[in-house]
């Protein structure tokens, strides 16, 4: 069954979909003016189409977007190998338009631990990291 951007009548489009369900963190990659790759691992909320951030309002990932919408979202290997790879290549942009993280239900549903886990509350959390970004699959590669 076809879900959004991604065929989930593929193999790894079916696993890729699966992990953007249930898992808390993904490797957010975006390209510094230099051209050098800029991963980090952040937190998301897959819609069924595209991938919502929150991003620290200091980042250098928001010039990085700024100068450059390519970015690339993959999960670590459960094993720590190289299987279950799944990579996202997407592009990405500001979402003004999003909640804040305190507006957003499914959000904190699925963070609210990890964030009271890292010694914030809701409000703090939410005056850090202030910038939603919305990210649009557009390929799907894994093994």
């Amino acid at each position: 069954m076809e879900k959004g951007p991604i065929d989930t009548t593929t193999p790894v489009g079916k696993r890729t979909v699966e992990r953007l369900e249930t898992e808390i963190g993904i490797w957010l990659t975006t390209v510094a003016p230099d051209g050098t790759p800029q991963p980090n691992p952040v937190w998301f909320l897959w819609d069924g189409a595209t991938v919502l951030i929150y991003s620290h309002h200091k980042a250098a990932r928001l010039r990085n977007l700024r100068g450059n919408p390519r970015v690339a979202l993959n999960f670590d290997s459960p094993d720590g190998g190289d299987s279950d790879v799944n990579i996202i290549t997407a592009s990405a942009r500001l979402a003004p338009e999003e909640p804040s993280p305190d507006q957003n239900q499914a959000y904190l549903a699925k963070y609210a631990e990890a964030i009271r886990r890292i010694g914030m509350n809701t409000e703090s959390f939410t005056q850090l990291y202030s910038v939603p970004l919305r990210v649009t699959p557009e390929k799907v590669r894994g093994f």
